[in-house]
C-alpha cells in the first residue's frame, strides 16, 4: 500500500498534533537512525520538553553538571518513546506481527491505522505531562537555564557575539585597577535575585531617599567604567542644576551598575558579585558566569536596581526612574526596553533612553536592501546568523519575566517611554563591526539607529516622515494590529556631537531627554516636515496639561500592552490620549 495514499483523517490529525505539516516529513525523518534525529525532533517538540531549539538542546546536553541536564535525560525518553510512536503511525502494519493480527482489506487496514492514532494521541498526552512534570523547575531556574551561556563557541549560546569571537583573546576594554569611587558616591552591591547574588554600583553619597524624586540608573559603555559614567552623569546633574533647567533635582540619585569581566577585572568583585565570562556579554542581557552557577542576567540586574526604586516605603516621593546607556550601555538599553520586567509595584514613571548603540535586536527577519550612502551592505547569504539574538530575536530564550514573540516584545517597545539619542557626528568606524551590525545600516552608528527609527516607525505604520532616511527596505509587515498606528518612542538627534555621552547629553536634546517630557527632535533630513498627529502619547502631554503633577502609573502601561491586539483602534487612542495627559507631570 502506498504510504501516499494510506492516510487517515485519524492518521492526519495525529501528524499535526505532533508537528508534521504532512507524512512526508515523518517519513524522511524515519530514514535518519541517527542521534541527529532525536536533537531535530527536539524542535518539534520545544514545550512538552522545555526547549527551543536542537542547538540549545546541545548546549544543555554539554553541560552534563547543571540541573537542566536532568530534562535532557527526560527529552531523550520522551523523544524515543514518540519516535517509536511514529513509526506505528507512518506504517501501521509494524504494529500487526505484535498483535498477531491479519488484516488484508484496505478498510481494516485504515480502521487500525484510526484507532491506533486515538490511542497514540492520548498516550502521547500522558507522555507529555509526565515530562513537563520532569522539567517543572521554578520560572527564574527555567529561563536561566534556557540561555545559560556555555564556554565554548557553540552558537546555542544566548549572544551570538559570542560565536564570532568564540575563543579568540578578546581584549575590549582595559583593568581598572583598584576600585575608587568617584567624589559624591561610593561603591556598594545591590542584591539581585534570591540566592545571594550582587550587582556591584557606584552610588550617590548618602541620598535623601524619603524625599528622592528622580533616580537615575546610568549604563557604562564597552570599558565598563562605571566610575567615569557616574561622574559623566553628576556632571550633567550639576550643569543643568546650575543652569535652573526645569526638572534638574539636586536630591536625585545616581546609580552605576558595574557589569565586571571574569577575563579583565579579576581580583576587582566581590565573591558574590556578578562578573561575565565574556567581555561583550553584558550588553545583550547575558547570564553572569560568576558567582559559579548562578544564573541571573545583566536584566535581571537592572530589573533589581528599578524595583529598588519603584519600593513607595523605602522611597515615597519617587515619581520618576530613567534607565540611559551610551555606547554599550546603548545596545543593554535598547533590547532591555523591549524585555524589561513590569514592576509589581510602585508607581514612578519608567523612560529609557539608549545613546549610539552600534545595533539593535530586530523584531522581524528583515534589513534594509541598500542606504543612501550607497554602502554596500552584507547579505543574508553573507551572515547567516544575521537575526539570532543580539541582532534579531532567533535562539532568544527568555527573562525571568517568561518568554514571549518578537511582536509581543514590539508591542513593549513602542507603548513604553523609550528616547533614542543619536551624536550626528558618530560616524566614525568603531563598536560592532560585524557582519550582522553592517546589516543594520553600513559602518556608521548614526546611520544604523536612524534607520532603527525608519524601521520601528514603518512596522508600526505611523504617519512619521521618514522620508530623507538612509534605507530602502522591502515592503516591511504590518505591525499596526498592535501599534495602532502610534508609537511612544522619540528620536533625538543631536548635531556636533560624535561617539561621546557627554556631549550628546549635555545640549539641548540630551537635557530634554533626561529631565523633561517634551524632546526636541534636533536634526531631522532637508525637507522634512512634522506629519499632521505624528505626536506620540508621552511628547503630547507636554500641551495637555502642564500642569498636573502625577507620575504615569506603570500598571496603566501595562494594561494598555497586553490589551492593545484586542482592542478597536477608537479605544486606543483614548487610552493613549489618557496616558498622555497622566505624563503630563513628569519630572
Amino acid at each position: 500500500m502506498s504510504l501516499q495514499h494510506s492516510t487517515t483523517p485519524g492518521g492526519r490529525a495525529a501528524y499535526a498534533s505532533i508537528g508534521f505539516a504532512e507524512r512526508g516529513s515523518a517519513t524522511a525523518l524515519l530514514r535518519n537512525d541517527t542521534n541527529d534525529t532525536i536533537l531535530w525532533m527536539a524542535a518539534v517538540v520545544p514545550r512538552c520538553i522545555g526547549f527551543r531549539s536542537p542547538n540549545h538542546l546541545l548546549s544543555v546536553r554539554g553541560n552534563r553538571s547543571s540541573q537542566s541536564f536532568n530534562v535532557f535525560l527526560s527529552a531523550v525518553v520522551v523523544v524515543s518513546v514518540y519516535k517509536l510512536i511514529l513509526s506505528l503511525l507512518v506504517f501501521p502494519s509494524l504494529a500487526l506481527p505484535l498483535l498477531s493480527i491479519s488484516f488484508y482489506s484496505k478498510n481494516a487496514t485504515m480502521k487500525l491505522q484510526t484507532a491506533a492514532s486515538t490511542g497514540v494521541l492520548s498516550l502521547f498526552t500522558i507522555i507529555t505531562a509526565l515530562s513537563g512534570t520532569v522539567a517543572a523547575h521554578s520560572q527564574a531556574e527555567k529561563h536561566a537555564s534556557l540561555h545559560h551561556a556555555t564556554s565554548n563557541s557553540n552558537i546555542a549560546a544566548r549572544d551570538i557575539r559570542q560565536h564570532y569571537d568564540g575563543d579568540k583573546d578578546n581584549t575590549e576594554g582595559e583593568a581598572h585597577g583598584d576600585i575608587k569611587a568617584p567624589k559624591g558616591s561610593k561603591f556598594t552591591s545591590h542584591t539581585v535575585g534570591s540566592d545571594g547574588e550582587e550587582i556591584g554600583a557606584y552610588w550617590s553619597e548618602d541620598p535623601k531617599n524619603d524625599e528622592v524624586k528622580h533616580a537615575f540608573i546610568m549604563i557604562h559603555g564597552k570599558l565598563r567604567d562605571g566610575d567615569d559614567y557616574w561622574t559623566t552623569m553628576n556632571n550633567i546633574l550639576k550643569s543643568a542644576i546650575d543652569a535652573n533647567y526645569p526638572g534638574a533635582d539636586d536630591e536625585a540619585i545616581i546609580v552605576a551598575p558595574q557589569f565586571f569581566s571574569e577575563k579583565l577585572n579579576s581580583g576587582q568583585y566581590s565573591s558574590d558579585m556578578m562578573a561575565w565570562e565574556d567581555v561583550n556579554a553584558w550588553q545583550a542581557g547575558d547570564p553572569a558566569s560568576h558567582p559559579k552557577g548562578t544564573k541571573l542576567t545583566s536584566f535581571d540586574a537592572l530589573d533589581a536596581l528599578v524595583e529598588e526604586f519603584m519600593d513607595e516605603d523605602k522611597y515615597p516621593s519617587m515619581k520618576n526612574i530613567t534607565v540611559v546607556g551610551h555606547g554599550g550601555g546603548g545596545q543593554l538599553n535598547v533590547r532591555y526596553a523591549m524585555v524589561a520586567k513590569t514592576p509589581a509595584k510602585g508607581n514612578a514613571h519608567i523612560r529609557y533612553i539608549h545613546g549610539d548603540p552600534s545595533s539593535a535586536a530586530y523584531f522581524t527577519r528583515n534589513r534594509a536592501q541598500k542606504i543612501s550612502t550607497e554602502e554596500k551592505l552584507p547579505s543574508r547569504e553573507e551572515c547567516d546568523y544575521y537575526n539570532t539574538w543580539r541582532y534579531g530575536f532567533d535562539e532568544f530564550y527568555g527573562t525571568a519575566d517568561g518568554l514571549k514573540t518578537a511582536k509581543e516584545y514590539f508591542q513593549q517597545y513602542i507603548t513604553r517611554d523609550v528616547v533614542s539619542i543619536v551624536g550626528y557626528d558618530d560616524t566614525e568606524e568603531g563598536g560592532d563591526q560585524l557582519c550582522a551590525a553592517l546589516m543594520q545600516g553600513g559602518m556608521k552608528r548614526r546611520d544604523r539607529n536612524l534607520i532603527w527609527w525608519q524601521y520601528v516607525n514603518t512596522l508600526a505604520r505611523t504617519n512619521e516622515n521618514v522620508t530623507g532616511f538612509p534605507a530602502t527596505f522591502d515592503e516591511l509587515p504590518d505591525y499596526s494590529d498592535v501599534s495602532h498606528n502610534q508609537i511612544s518612542m522619540r528620536l533625538t538627534v543631536v548635531e556636533g556631537a560624535g561617539h561621546d555621552a557627554e556631549d550628546v547629553f549635555s545640549g539641548e536634546e540630551g537635557r530634554a531627554s533626561l529631565f523633561a517630557v517634551d524632546v526636541p527632535v534636533g536634526w531631522r533630513p532637508d525637507g522634512w516636515q512634522p506629519a499632521p498627529a505624528s505626536k506620540t502619547a508621552v511628547a503630547a502631554a507636554a500641551d495637555r496639561d502642564e500642569t498636573l503633577h502625577e507620575a504615569t502609573p506603570q500598571s496603566s502601561s501595562t494594561a494598555m500592552a497586553e490589551s492593545a491586539s484586542t482592542r478597536t483602534a477608537t479605544e486606543l487612542s483614548a487610552v493613549l490620549a489618557a496616558l498622555a495627559v497622566s505624563t503630563a507631570g513628569f519630572f
